[in-house]
């Protein structure tokens, strides 16, 4: 048993480093090489990114997890522990797998393959799980409640698992002084996306009858989320070979304690997103709340 178990874990090691091109090494390349293809393809990186931010952010308003999500939960159970879990497993998600992935990210000299290959099945496709626990909603809400928990859960944890490679791709994309413009842009197009999507939720919530009101709303955005994948497929990456280290995860995160202590600024920052994550959490509850004591309907809900 134990001869066959080997085999086949380093098989399944192989393919995952393979898929993720990891034992790939890029040629080496001078600063000035890995510069002058940024700007070369600065414009047509420019415009994907905008566009899949502008999806994604798009997509976001038709799941909220603010007003949409709590909302679908309250049709499945009146135990406000899950309203709860939902804020904890949005911010916990998304922030601590990055703790893990960090390292081995930033080792890799391709940064686009953990997004587009991992972040296929670790973020894109249980949104397709998500999406089908509507069609239990009536016939077994307590299995639909788990199963969406659970979809929801991978796709947090998918997308922090990825998250770091995601801000990489951007950083090597794009210089220092275009990020604020690439992203100011994206907030601005994917803001109005954004508005125009929380309308048109508020509009098929109430005109559709439950659970096919949210089996629109989590298929359009299912559908949006791998409409920004196939577009993010599209960035024109510049590969620059990063130094190999030997560095111990425990010396790793020695290192992180040192930056804590002398860097007071990078303290700040992660003390505010700290407290805007905890303050956050209460957004469940308020729709929850509303739907409970005032008999809200689907486009009021989303209109909390």
């Amino acid at each position: 048993m134990l001869g066959t178990i080997i085999p086949a874990r380093r098989f399944a090691i192989a393919m995952v480093r393979r898929m993720l091109q990891v034992d790939l090494p890029a040629a080496v390349r001078t600063d000035e090489d890995v510069e002058a293809e940024m700007w070369r393809n600065y414009n047509w990186n420019f415009s994907v990114n905008v566009i899949d931010g502008s999806f994604f952010l798009l997509a976001q308003s038709l799941m909220s997890p603010a007003t949409i999500l709590p909302f679908f939960v309250s049709r499945l159970t009146d135990n406000p522990f899950y309203f709860g879990l939902l804020a904890v497993i949005a911010n916990g998600g998304w922030f601590f797998p990055q703790l893990l992935s960090a390292g081995h990210i930033e080792r890799t000299d391709r940064k686009k393959p953990w997004l587009i290959n991992l972040g296929f099945f670790l973020e894109r496709m249980p949104l397709v799980l998500l999406t089908a626990t509507t069609l239990l909603a009536v016939t077994s809400p307590s299995w639909a409640l788990s199963l969406f928990l659970l979809a929801f859960a991978i796709y947090n944890l998918g997308a922090g698992i990825i998250a770091p490679a995601w801000q990489d791709l951007l950083a090597v994309c794009f210089p220092a002084t275009r990020r604020g413009r690439l992203m100011g842009v994206t907030m601005f197009v994917g803001g109005i996306a954004g508005a125009l999507g929380a309308i048109g939720s508020s509009r098929i919530l109430e005109a559709l009858p439950f659970p096919r009101n949210f089996l629109i709303l989590f298929g359009l955005a299912t559908i949006l989320m791998f409409a920004g994948w196939a577009v993010l497929a599209l960035t024109r990456e510049p590969v620059r070979q990063v130094p190999r280290t030997d560095e111990s995860r425990l010396r790793l995160w020695t290192r992180l304690g040192r930056i804590l202590r002398r860097d007071q600024n990078f303290r700040r920052f992660l003390t505010a997103r700290g407290l805007l994550a905890v303050g956050g959490m209460g957004m469940a509850f308020v729709t929850a709340a509303a739907v409970s004591k005032w008999d809200v309907t689907g486009g009021q809900g989303n209109r909390i």
